[in-house]
């Protein structure tokens, strides 16, 4: 019924909804003990939506000349180079180079998944216009089981490995 980019997006969708949350069960307490104020912490968590809604925005304008599956993979990409750089602050001491670059990277995140989840349900609306509402769906639940998800295995991963 479906072809096999609707799989990839759907896997894509999971994965970064998910690491939407992992860092939401330890990295409240790691700011605290390294002396950052908890303002900090949610401004640091809320770059992320800020982002992604910004980003949204100019996706929406930019689809049509780039294409679905660039914008998804530069999305996927910048979302890894994020990921490698959140660990790659721990080993880092200054209080404010901690809190800007957690703030860049979250801002990174944020636009990776703008990118990725625009281009995703545009490509769905396009690719699928008989089918637009199945599709939405399985993407909605897909999103709603990562962002699920993340928290659970964030505390998992940090419960076994730490930072």
């Amino acid at each position: 019924m479906f072809d096999k980019s609707i799989f990839l997006i759907l896997a894509m969708l999971g994965i970064t909804n998910t690491i939407y949350g992992l860092a939401s069960p330890f990295l409240p307490t790691l700011l605290n003990e390294a002396g950052i104020e908890e303002t900090w912490t949610g401004l640091i968590f809320s770059m992320y939506a800020v982002a992604s809604i910004t980003t949204s925005l100019f996706v929406g304008k930019l689809i049509n000349r780039i294409g679905h599956r660039i914008m998804i993979t530069a999305g996927a990409t910048l979302m890894a180079f994020s990921i490698i750089g959140f660990g790659a602050v721990y080993h880092v001491t200054d209080k404010l180079m901690i809190v800007l670059l957690f703030n860049l990277l979250r801002i990174a995140q944020g636009t990776a998944s703008g990118m990725i989840n625009t281009s995703a349900y545009a490509y769905a609306s396009v690719a699928y216009p008989d089918d637009v509402e199945k599709i939405i769906s399985l993407f909605e639940g897909v999103t709603g089981l990562g962002n699920v998800s993340g928290p659970i295995i964030g505390s998992l991963i940090y419960k076994a490995l730490g930072f």
